[in-house]
């Protein structure tokens, strides 16, 4: 033993963080006489300072202070020194620090006496007695277990050591082996001593041990006086008598019963059993001398009430089993009927069942009861009564069902319960009561193809009330057509399956709902029709060259057997077999593929290949056979299979045929003559094909062309080639005739026949009359030959008036082809012609020239008419024979407006010729220059004005012309207004100098005018941008300017839910605002750049319908059954199944069952693999969401557990997921971490709101700003954006940048910039801090208003002074003049005393910005309206499209 001892000396408190003098702790005599110095010296390092030092003891009264000591110092540069100085004979109390000696790891040598001294001076009056022993030792070192009555000695050891000094006080032992619990029992106890040790053995006799209990010694030793004890305990145990049987055993009269003991022994021990602790019965016994066990079995034969009570195992006299055996043999349960009895459904009389139990004699009664299965209540027994009747050995009791009860067959079963010394045991007797079945009407296997209707019928004998119908695969009822027969008390169903499909296969059983169903089902097959390929009726080339295979596969529906299968063909003399093609087979455990092949150029002929499939379902013989149409692909003829041409052409016929090259492809005419033509062959598509060129063609080409393979086979179609004479016609040239011409005028066409048309129908029309569609005045004239059909329309003199057609139109049969021949004359009639042009301009007060000629007979009368005026004076009229035009002149002398007009010429009785006359005044201005200088960036809006009186077609165009484009057309505004044309054109934000070009068209004479504008630079400036986290690249070439952001590579901004790699922002000229700055964002801060990180995991969540059963199993089941299916799926989408990196949470399925299968929604969990990617996730999805072969098998659902095959018939709805981490947001199912500035809440990123800030990426909250500090911006990433705020301040007349009201630092730098017709003062700049008090304003301008000439302006004039500005002007005879804008908006003249302002601008106003510049150019068009009706006269005005 090991034990810790602690001395406690008194001593001083001593410093541990300075050196001290003594060095030891002091100890003084009591009343020590000399003076005591105490010394504490401290020494410093480079860096502290002395705040405090201070003495105490508790040597006084005042523990906070030195009792009666003074205190010394003696500093250096680097030790303060303090010496406390106690007075001669103070010290008279000890201090309070405690001294102790630890005795660790004690041994004999370090027994002993302990004081505690002064040494020389004094010691302690106590001393301490330290004693270390060892522990008691003893054998066995375990508890022992022994036989019973063990035949050795049993000995047990207790050894003690002695620590050195201490006296035996007392020995002791006992055990509880006896009747003496205090003392040993028949041991004896020998000892043996040592100088150190004394041991004691207690030994046991031999065959002593027979039970179980505790053996003691106890060493009682004094150590100065003090008592210790030391004590151990031997527990020792004897195993006891076991029964391995069961401790109640009941069976019934006759039974043979055996009881087993047995116990750990000698093998002199007799075991026997002992009944009712009164007699002895021996049993047989049996010694096993490897395990030291005696056995008895006692065995009970032919058991009878006599045997009945309680056995124990025994030694006799000795011991007993602690447990005991209850045997029972009780009487048979006697029942009636005493065999199952066949009852009739629904059967009319009472039933009764009987149960009697005899008792054995000790047995309690604990229950009885009834139940069976015929009713809904299968704990119970349903509609019946039960009566008893008691003796004194007996208990009967009689269950009765009343009349017409009995709907199904069903057990009946009585329960006794009896209570057999506590243990309970029950007697039953089931009863299986049978009810005449429902019966089938075979065939009980149906065999049909889809589509086929099959019925099925079954009957049962019972009362016209019952119902009857089917239920399909024990899932589905189908009502079916029920009729009863009171003769037989016979119910009958028919069920008509029409149409059948593979979701009508099934077992099919006949029930009456709820009650019973038929022990009998029909099988019902509805097999794929025999599949094949080729899937469609193949057509092949002539002559094939390579082996054509029919492929027939027959897909088992489960059951069936192979009878026959058989192939025939009617490609060859024998019908009923193939002929040259051999047949190969391939069978699967569903399949059985036949293939039938027929060698290289063998077909030739088109025909039948047909494949018999004969099988056996459950003994029925069903035939499955398909015919392949096999047609050989035929010659093709590619021409027009009528072909009509003139003589003299060109005509190619061609055909062609899939073939091998060595076929022969020729022509046949009339099929009579074999004409060769031109083979070619294509190689690429194995195709042969003939050109047969008619060169010149003549009648002897006329005919019927086939295209055929000599001697084989030839084309179907044919081709019926004509060759017709050219329509010929008279006059040959499209005549043009004099007005009026005097002679009959007649033209003719002839039509020459091929010989076998038929005539269709001839017409004639013209153009020169009212009816367009007949001849006008005309008469036609035939001439007819054997080969010629020939007209004239012939029409009468002076009938050519005016210009127009003249058609003929001969439509001619060939075969099933119409074909037209026509020919039209165009003829002209000369009309009168008034030059030089149909639209004339004449100046005012000049002479005008009027030229009008036509082609006419010599005596035409021509004439001319104004208005309604026929003019006869200033007319000169010639004719040229030659020629045969005459000419009439007209001349207008000193015109005016009155002579502004429509003339028109013309022959007396004919059309007219009309031109019009425009007089315009003299004088006018055909180009004006003018120069606007604006403000860049102004809108120009200009306009052009025309007087018009009488007008017509007057177009008018404008043309801009600047340093990017070169007369460019734009398109203006034209309102006629009090007689004025207008067009307004207008120029937005203009950047660059513009040159503009109105024209007006008026007839051929065209009349300009040129505006040039201007602008003035103007410095509007957008603020620097911040380039952040990333780049920023400006271009200020473009316009407006554009910047890009861009985030380093492969980071991202995130906009509007998506990631992008930059960010384009646009500088507005018109405002100084960057397109990305709001009040939330004033300085145009760029958001945080981010990045895409690693999800935790995709989910997949799905919606999948499945057939093949109608009830729904448990989540867990089905989840293993799919992940095995997808697993041993042959598709890699699903790959990740079987690496495990994806799975199926089973808790996450929900499965909704109908009539037409399941509905199961799921979520599939990818956890491992690649997931910086979603690919392999949305490869599952496309997969699954295309599946169309997956199929798994689970159980039912229903209590029977079977298992049901599943086939997935549609994904409905699928959908991707992305588990990201906190501060991340799901964009395009990757994560994004929110970047600084930013906080993630719901799943999505959003930036800090204004005064509030986040310095970490991925961050769940932003950190308010301190105090009352605040931030600009949202999104904002430091503390040290939390700054006082400043608010923009309004300003009228122009705008600032930042914007007005927006919140900012006070130290951002304010851009003022004023609107059009406002300026700031003049010498006062317009940036600013937003804290500055001084702020720029925008002033009117005053308007100058010039009024007088002569005045001399700088180069750049101006239209408007700002406020404080002067301009110099100079006058003649008085100098330089100037005038200033002292009050803003004010109008400036500036005027000179005589003459007026010579300017190069036109100002017509400024409102809102817009400057509107004039032209004004005058046009006088004079006309005279004078109505004609071969010309109309309204005025029509042309703006000219862009």
């Amino acid at each position: 033993m090991l034990t810790l001892v602690t001395l406690l000396v008194l001593g001083h408190t001593a410093l541990t963080d300075v050196t001290k003098s003594p060095p030891n702790d002091p100890i003084y005599i009591h009343g020590t006489s000399p003076e005591l110095k105490l010394t504490c010296t401290y020494t410093k390092s480079d860096a502290e300072t002395l705040v405090d030092n201070k003495w105490s003891d508790t040597l006084g009264t005042d523990t906070d202070q030195l009792n009666q000591a003074f205190v010394s110092t003696t500093d250096t540069d680097t030790t303060k020194k303090q010496i406390a100085t106690y007075p001669a004979d103070f010290i008279k109390t000890s201090g309070d620090i405690t001294y102790s000696l630890v005795i660790a790891d004690g041994r004999e040598s370090n027994v002993g006496s302990y004081k505690c001294q002064i040494p020389g001076v004094t010691q302690s009056t106590d001393s301490v007695n330290v004693y270390f022993t060892k522990q008691l030792t003893f054998s066995p070192s375990t508890n022992p277990i022994y036989h019973h009555n063990t035949a050795a000695q049993i000995s047990f050891t207790c050894t003690y050591t002695k620590a050195g000094k201490e006296t035996l006080a007392d020995i002791k032992w006992s055990d509880t082996l006896g009747t003496d619990s205090d003392q040993l029992n028949q041991a004896f106890v020998s000892t043996t001593d040592t100088d150190t040790t004394k041991k004691q053995v207690a030994a046991y006799p031999a065959n002593f041990l027979t039970t179980s209990g505790d053996i003691t010694c106890l060493f009682k030793y004094s150590f100065s006086g003090a008592l210790h004890t030391f004590t151990h305990t031997f527990q020792v145990k004897v195993e006891p008598i076991s029964i391995s049987s069961p401790l109640v055993v009941v069976e019934e009269e006759g039974s043979t019963v055996t009881l087993v003991c047995s116990v750990k022994t000698v093998s002199s021990t007799t075991l026997t059993w002992r009944k009712d602790d009164t007699t002895d019965i021996p049993g047989v016994s049996s010694f096993s001398t490897d395990t030291s066990t005696l056995s008895n079995s006692l065995e009970i034969a032919d058991g009878r009430e006599s045997n009945v009570g309680s056995y124990k195992c025994q030694i006799p006299g000795v011991t007993q089993s602690t447990d005991s055996v209850n045997v029972y043999f009780t009487k048979q349960l006697t029942l009636s009927p005493s065999t199952n009895p066949i009852y009739h459904h629904n059967t009319a009389a009472q039933i009764s069942f009987t149960c009697t139990y005899t008792k054995a004699g000790k047995e309690t009664l604990a229950d009885i009861k009834w139940s069976d299965t015929l009713g809904t209540d299968t704990d119970q027994l349903n509609q019946a009564f039960v009566s008893t009747t008691d003796t004194d050995t007996t208990k009967k009791q009689v269950a009765t069902y009343p009349a017409n009860f009995l709907t199904t067959s069903g057990d009946i079963t009585c329960l006794f319960k009896y209570s057999f010394s506590g243990a309970q045991h029950t007697f039953t007797h089931t009863f299986q009561v049978k009810v005449e079945p429902i019966s089938i009407s075979p065939p009980l296997v149906v065999v049909e193809e889809e589509g086929s209707t099959v019925t099925l019928a079954c009957s049962v004998k019972t009362v016209s009330s019952t119902t009857l119908t089917w239920r399909k695969d024990d899932t589905t009822d189908i009502p079916g057509d029920s009729s009863f027969s009171t003769d037989t008390s016979t119910l009958s169903n028919s069920l008509v399956i029409a149409d059948g499909r593979e979701s009508n296969v099934g077992s099919y059983k006949c029930q009456i709902p709820g009650v019973t169903q038929s022990t009998d089902s029909v099988n019902v097959y509805f097999t794929k029709q025999l599949t094949f390929s080729p899937s469609t009726n193949p057509i092949y080339h002539h002559n094939t060259a390579a082996q054509i295979s029919f492929t027939c596969t027959y897909t088992k529906a489960g059951k069936e057997t192979l009878a026959d299968i058989k192939w025939s063909d009617t490609l060859g003399t024998d019908t009923d077999q193939l002929n040259q093609a051999f047949v190969s087979t391939t069978d699967t455990d569903t399949t059985k593929t036949q293939v039938a092949t027929y060698p290289a150029n063998f077909l030739t002929t088109s025909g039948d290949i047909t494949c018999l499939f004969k099988y056996s379902f459950s003994g029925a013989l069903h035939t499955f056979t398909h015919t392949f149409q096999v047609k050989v692909e035929p010659i093709s003829i590619s021409s027009p299979l009528v072909v009509v041409e003139e003589e003299g052409s060109t005509v190619t016929l061609a055909c062609s045929v899939k073939t091998v090259s060595s076929t022969t492809l020729t022509w046949r005419k009339d099929d009579t003559t074999d004409i060769p033509g031109v083979s070619s062959f294509s190689t690429d598509n194995s195709t042969l094909s003939n050109s047969l060129v008619i060169a010149d063609g003549r009648e002897s080409n006329v005919g019927s062309y086939k295209c055929q393979i000599p001697g084989v086979t030839q084309s179907t179609d044919s081709v019926n080639v004509y060759f017709t004479k050219q329509l010929t016609f008279s006059p040959s040239t499209n005549p043009i005739y004099h007005h009026n011409t005097a002679a009959q005028i007649s033209f003719t066409c002839t039509y020459t026949k091929a010989g076998k048309e038929t005539l269709a129908d001839i017409k004639w029309s013209d153009t020169l009359g009212t009816d367009s569609d007949q001849l006008n005045q005309a008469f036609v004239s035939t001439t007819d030959t054997d080969t010629t059909k020939k007209q004239v329309a012939t029409y009468p003199a002076s009938a050519a008036k005016s210009a127009g057609n003249v058609t003929c139109t001969f439509k001619y049969s060939f075969g099933e082809l119409l074909k037209t021949f026509d020919h039209t004359f165009q003829i002209s009639i000369q009309e009168p012609v008034i030059s030089p042009s149909p639209r004339l301009l004449a100046e005012m007060t000049k002479t005008a020239t009027l030229t009008c000629t036509v082609k006419t007979l010599p005596d035409t009368d021509l004439y001319w008419k104004f208005g309604s005026t026929t003019l006869a004076t200033e007319i000169t009229t010639s004719y040229d024979v030659k020629t045969a035009v005459k000419t009439s002149v007209l001349r207008l002398n000193n015109v005016s407006e009155s002579n502004s007009g429509i003339y028109m010429c013309g022959a007396v009785g004919y059309d007219a010729t009309g031109a019009t006359l425009v007089i315009v005044h003299s004088g006018i201005q055909r180009s004006v220059e003018k120069t606007l200088i604006i403000e860049t960036g102004a809108t120009v809006s200009s306009y052009c004005s025309l007087t018009v009186y009488e007008s017509e077609d007057i177009q008018i165009s404008w043309k801009v012309e600047t340093n990017q484009t070169n007369n460019e057309t734009v398109i203006g505004n034209s309102t006629v207004v009090n007689g004025k044309l207008n067009s307004t054109v207008e120029i937005k934000k203009v950047s660059e100098p513009y040159k503009l070009t109105c024209t007006f068209t008026v007839s051929a004479m065209n009349i300009s005018a040129e505006i040039t504008i201007q602008p003035l630079d103007r410095d509007i400036t957008c603020p620097a941008l911040d380039s952040g986290g990333g780049t920023l690249t400006c271009s200020q070439e473009t316009s407006p300017i554009s910047c890009t952001y861009r985030c380093p590579e492969d980071m991202y901004l995130l906009s509007e839910g998506d990631l992008v790699s930059f960010k384009t922002v646009t500088c507005d000229s018109d405002n100084a605002q960057w397109s990305h700055v709001s009040p939330s964002n004033p300085l145009g801060i760029f958001p945080s750049c981010t990045e895409k990180v690693t999800p935790k995991s995709y989910s997949l969540n799905a919606t999948l319908k499945f057939f093949g059963a109608t009830q729904c199993a448990d989540s867990v089941s089905f989840g293993s059954a799919l992940s095995a299916a997808l697993k041993a799926s042959t598709s890699t989408a699903y790959s990740c199944m079987d690496t495990g990196d994806c799975s199926i949470n089973s808790d996450s399925i929900t499965c909704t069952s109908s009539a037409e299968g399941l509905q199961v929604k799921l979520v599939v969990v990818q956890t491992g693999g690649e997931l910086s990617s979603p690919q392999t996730m949305i490869n599952f999805k496309s997969q699954l969401e295309n599946e169309t072969s997956l199929q798994l098998s689970v159980d039912d659902g229903s209590r029977r557990r079977a298992l049901v095959t599943l086939t997935l018939s549609k994904t409905e709805t699928t959908q991707i997921n992305t588990d990201c981490a906190a501060g991340q947001q799901v964009v395009n199912l990757s994560c994004v971490v929110c970047g600084v500035g930013w906080y993630e809440t719901g799943g999505v990123c959003q930036e800090c709101p204004r005064n509030s800030f986040s310095t970490l990426p991925g961050s769940t909250k932003c950190t308010p700003c301190p105090g009352d500090l605040k931030t600009p911006s949202a999104g904002s990433d430091s503390e040290t954006d939390c700054t006082a705020e400043c608010v923009v301040q309004e300003i009228s007349g122009g705008y600032r940048s930042p914007a007005s009201g927006y919140t900012v630092t006070p130290d951002t730098t304010i851009n003022t910039f004023c609107n059009s017709g406002y300026d700031l003062q003049t010498n006062v700049s317009g940036s600013y801090k937003c804290g500055d008090l001084d702020q720029p304003t925008c002033y009117k301008q005053c308007a100058i208003t010039k009024s007088s000439s002569g005045a001399e302006f700088p180069k750049l004039a101006i239209t408007a002074l700002s406020y404080g500005a002067e301009l110099n002007f100079t006058c003649p005879d008085e100098g330089v003049t100037s005038v200033k804008c002292a009050e803003p908006g004010s109008a400036l003249l500036v005027a000179c005393q005589e003459g007026s302002i010579s300017t190069d601008y036109i100002v017509i106003g400024v409102v809102g910005g817009l400057v509107f510049l004039g032209i004004i150019i005058t046009i006088t068009v004079i006309y005279r309206k004078n109505r004609s009706r071969s010309r109309k006269t309204s005025p029509v005005i042309h703006v000219l499209p862009a």
